[in-house]
């Protein structure tokens, strides 16, 4: 199997080894579901975010907890976003770097602010607009 870069973060936090982990494979085309499965069961965090190329949006970014894959998730959004910026992953480099997502349940913008050095500060991140079932 081809290597590819795993890259621990913790989202929430300016602080190593607080606020919320996550794993991202910032360049993972070419995986299987089956092996994004294995690979987030291997690293056990609450989710793993895989972002592949994609024609909709800027990144395309899928997310699976050890078990099975989710459609969206909010730690590993913002955690995928700072990441993406800090490693110079992206074209743009002005505050603020709006950059879409596409996800399972379509595209939504996350927006990273800099500091005055042009390092990923503060995000933002669009969700979809909730829904309410009945009540159980």
């Amino acid at each position: 199997m081809k290597q590819y870069r795993i890259i621990y973060l913790d989202a929430f936090t300016s602080e190593p080894f607080c606020g919320n982990p996550c794993a991202v494979l910032p360049q993972a085309d070419g995986l299987t579901d089956r092996q994004m499965q294995k690979i987030a069961m291997e690293t056990n965090l609450s989710e793993t975010a895989f972002v592949l190329r994609s024609e909709k949006a800027g990144v395309k970014v899928r997310y699976f907890t050890p078990r099975m894959e989710v459609p969206f998730a909010g730690h590993p959004t913002i955690a995928t976003a700072m990441m993406l910026v800090q490693e110079e992953m992206l074209p743009s480099a002005q505050s603020p770097v709006v950059i879409d997502f596409e996800y399972t349940i379509g595209v939504l913008p996350v927006e990273i602010y800099l500091d005055p050095t042009g390092k990923p500060a503060k995000a933002i991140m669009t969700q979809q607009k909730p829904l309410f079932g009945s009540v159980v």
